[in-house]
């Protein structure tokens, strides 16, 4: 229960540790990552039929960023199209959804092993906490979906 509470607390410090030109703000390690991004494609799968969907990630992905390489990957795996624009190549394009990720912790101690994946996809935000232990992501609760 005082997990639930937590994740809810954290979830509501929107922003906190986050800097919204970089998808990441703290080194995570690449199992964590990779774990987290596997489940957030079940979402999207839930909410996004894919080979009917097209994604555009607008954002660099660098070669070392394990939950960007492995999202993209794996959408493409799942049948989703998936094509990695600037935000200038968008403008005017309407073909497929904007897509955008932030994987980020929070900088307060008493959070220590909370996580917190959240993908802008559309208008929508998708949103979930994990607790990490023994190189695995947990997650701390549900996907929380606004539109």
């Amino acid at each position: 229960m005082k997990l639930l509470w937590a994740s809810l607390l954290w979830l509501g410090l929107a922003g906190c540790a986050v800097d919204r030109n970089n998808q990441q703000t703290a080194p995570i390690s690449a199992g964590l990552s990779s774990t987290m991004a596997v489940d957030a494609i079940k979402q999207l799968q839930i909410l996004y039929p894919p080979g009917q969907t097209r994604f555009n990630i607008s954002q660099p992905i660098a070669q070392t960023d394990a939950f960007g390489t492995t999202l993209i990957k794996v959408m493409r795996e799942k049948g989703y199209a998936v094509q990695v624009v600037s935000l200038e190549q968008m403008v005017g394009k309407s073909a497929g959804l904007t897509v955008q990720y932030t994987l980020d912790k929070p900088e307060i101690r008493l959070y220590d092993g909370l996580y917190r994946v959240t993908l802008s996809v559309g208008k929508s935000l998708l949103t979930r906490a994990y607790f990490a232990s023994n190189q695995t992501a947990i997650p701390a609760g549900a996907w929380a979906v606004m539109e």
